[in-house]
């Protein structure tokens, strides 16, 4: 088939992208289905870049594109939030332009990058200035481990940095739609935390949480409209992981709910509806099986190495149980059991003692390059040689 060549180079491709975004077809995939519309154009028309080049070329035209329809208050993909709010059969959408992460560390830090790489303003909130800017430093040298890998351009990067904004004082948030707290699984800390919040931000912003123990009612009941809470539960990796668990407490409302699932969606990510429970859903199955590999270890079934890959080959888990309890943090992961353990009283639950050495060692897993395993700090590979239990 032959396809004749655009004229105008870019501009002739901005034209015909604009005839295929104009239909009343929506492009799927947000960001991600403009630059594979653009792509296909580009390929069939044999245009050729380097690819740096290409793929920073179709970045600036995509996000040309997307500033365009938000404008004009077209809709691009289902993905993407419409100018104003809209009524759906869940509930109603509300408007979302601006998100508040409160909390820099590895989650909270991976929450901000997603959605400011999603075109969204995002302010990033730590305890103290210093910790701000360390976090920022954290999400730049992720950024250009990225690029490395070929997984994102620089015009990706810019696009994020300069959507995303950090700082250690409340009020900066005073004006965001949408709010999540990404900080410990401790209540007494949540709760002061969104208590401040209710006092600071609107009376329509939205409230959540990236909490997988912690009840979402009882957190609600901090706020001035607790029907403006709800949970929004993101693993980690959270540019990786395409699943987040959008928990209702028993007052989340409808509208509140429907405009959670419709952010997750413009994330790009899946949403799962899930009703406030201990662990909800992710957390609840996987905690009794990184225990039981921990207790295999323990009573010397098998080494470390020999579980893990058992389970990755007997299984096609892309990590094994060991490894993805050193990614988890092997606190937080203590953190969890002992939450779950107390909730419920069931030993499945109850955390391996050799969980509670490793963490009074402070052998935490990837973040301090020690864990069952050793890793690289820098870029979290996994090193060869493993750590002596």
């Amino acid at each position: 088939m032959y396809f004749p060549p655009l004229a105008g180079g870019l501009r002739g491709v901005k034209s015909k992208l604009s005839e295929v975004l104009f239909q009343n077809k929506p492009l799927a995939g947000g960001l991600r289905g403009v630059k594979s519309k653009l792509s296909e154009v580009l390929f069939q028309n044999k245009l050729t870049f380097f690819r740096e080049n290409f793929l920073t070329k179709i970045s600036l035209v995509s996000m040309i594109f997307l500033s365009q329809c938000r404008r004009n208050e077209l809709k691009v993909s289902p993905f993407y939030f419409h100018k104003k709010d809209t009524q759906t059969e869940g509930g109603m959408v509300l408007q979302i332009k601006t998100i508040a992460v409160i909390g820099g560390g590895t989650m909270g830090s991976g929450i901000a990058t997603a959605t400011a790489k999603a075109g969204l303003k995002t302010v990033l909130i730590e305890k103290t200035q210093d910790l701000a800017l360390r976090s920022l430093e954290s999400i730049t040298r992720e950024l250009n481990v990225q690029i490395a890998r070929w997984a994102m351009t620089e015009a990706e990067k810019k696009l994020v940095l300069t959507n995303l904004e950090v700082g250690s004082e409340l009020p900066l948030v005073q004006d965001a739609d949408l709010v999540i707290a990404a900080v410990p699984d401790d209540f007494e800390l949540q709760e002061m935390i969104f208590k401040k919040l209710s006092d600071i931000c609107q009376p329509d912003t939205i409230f959540s949480t990236v909490t997988g123990v912690l009840s979402i009612t009882a957190l609600a009941s901090a706020l001035d409209h607790p029907e403006k809470m709800l949970g929004l539960h993101f693993l980690n990796p959270v540019l990786k992981t395409k699943l987040v668990e959008v928990v209702r407490g028993f007052r989340t409302s409808d509208d509140t709910y429907a405009t959670g699932k419709a952010f997750v969606s413009s994330l790009g990510k899946k949403s799962i509806e899930a009703f406030e429970s201990s662990g909800v859903i992710t957390t609840r199955l996987i905690v009794p099986l990184l225990n039981e590999a921990m207790y295999a270890l323990l009573e010397g079934v098998a080494s470390a190495d020999d579980i893990d890959m058992a389970m990755k080959l007997g299984y096609n888990m892309p990590v094994g149980p060991l490894e993805l309890a050193d990614r988890i943090g092997l606190d937080i992961l203590l953190g969890f059991m002992e939450h779950l353990f107390k909730e419920t009283g069931e030993s499945k639950f109850r955390p391996c003692p050799s969980l509670k050495k490793y963490v009074r060692a402070q052998y935490l897993g990837v973040k301090v390059g020690e864990g069952f395993f050793k890793y690289d700090k820098e870029t979290g590979r996994r090193i060869p040689s493993r750590f002596p239990g």
